[in-house]
């Protein structure tokens, strides 16, 4: 019975969510054949990664010299989208040693030292910073908080309103039985809320990042490299249900599309998928 309640809850606030949300840029689709022919690319990578030394002096000084070429372009997208208020974003440099990158709140971005140490061109490097300016142009952040905070509402709702209908409940472990239940189940819809379209929105981060890349005169073709090496690090073959991020394959195979997409766009800019209906 719980089990039944869980799964029927669930489905409702991903569908609920999912009607009240969504990108504005859609990567083009792909077929299980370039997915395939994705993940042999990828297995075909040596592993490990391969590090150069490098200081932190060396790897912050490549980090805002790659950012200050790709920063008016990006701005250039940013405009065009017109999701964000504010076209600027402080990109900040991180000792740890890890191959990671994100965007977080007051349009900033964290690049890990690992990531200058392990890309084999600035091209490379151009894609991971523009991807995460990528987020904030797409205002991702603030609507996964949104998102998270509407998932939690209805999931605390939706369990309240079983346990009424389930009838009177005098006794304190029935009582803390349906607080705990509501509880759960706010906190099972935050997580739902938190990971609906989120695939999709680091699909969107990539498709704008690729027009900030080549606007601003890097290889495109390059910068693939840099998700071959992420696919053969995380080492996933399909992309799970409840995944945040797509898995290797699959985004490079959507990426090569992307690549044609931008060298055969007219104006050089990604185009709204709900304007052109």
């Amino acid at each position: 019975m719980v089990k039944h309640i869980r799964f029927n809850l669930l489905t409702f606030i991903t569908v609920f969510v999912a009607a009240c949300s969504g990108v504005q840029y859609k990567a083009p689709a792909i077929d299980s054949l370039a997915e395939q022919k994705a993940l042999t690319e990828i297995e075909a990578y040596p592993m490990p990664v391969p590090k150069k030394i490098m200081s932190s002096v060396e790897a912050e000084r490549m980090l805002h010299r790659v950012y200050e070429k790709l920063v008016s372009k990006a701005r250039e997208v940013c405009w065009h989208v017109k999701e964000q208020k504010t076209c600027w974003w402080d990109v900040e440099y991180s000792a740890e040693r890890d191959f990671n990158a994100y965007a977080t709140d007051n349009n900033r971005v964290v690049v890990y030292h690992d990531v200058m140490t392990q890309v084999s061109t600035e091209d490379e490097l151009a894609f991971v910073i523009a991807h995460e300016i990528g987020h904030h142009i797409a205002d991702h952040i603030d609507e996964t908080e949104t998102r998270t905070g509407v998932g939690g509402v209805l999931g605390a709702i939706v369990m309240g309103a079983i346990a009424v209908n389930a009838g009177p409940c005098y006794t304190y472990s029935c009582q803390k039985n349906a607080t705990d239940a509501v509880e759960s189940a706010a906190k099972l819809g935050s997580a739902i809320g938190s990971i609906t379209y989120s695939v999709q929105q680091e699909k969107e981060a990539d498709l704008l990042a690729a027009f900030i890349v080549d606007r601003s005169g890097y290889d495109l073709v390059s910068t693939r490299n840099v998700l071959i090496k992420l696919g053969a690090m995380a080492g996933k073959k399909k992309t799970g249900f409840f995944a945040t991020h797509p898995a290797g394959p699959e985004r490079l195979a959507t990426f090569e599309n992307v690549i044609d997409l931008v060298y055969l766009d007219d104006d050089g800019m990604p185009d709204n998928q709900h304007q052109k209906r």
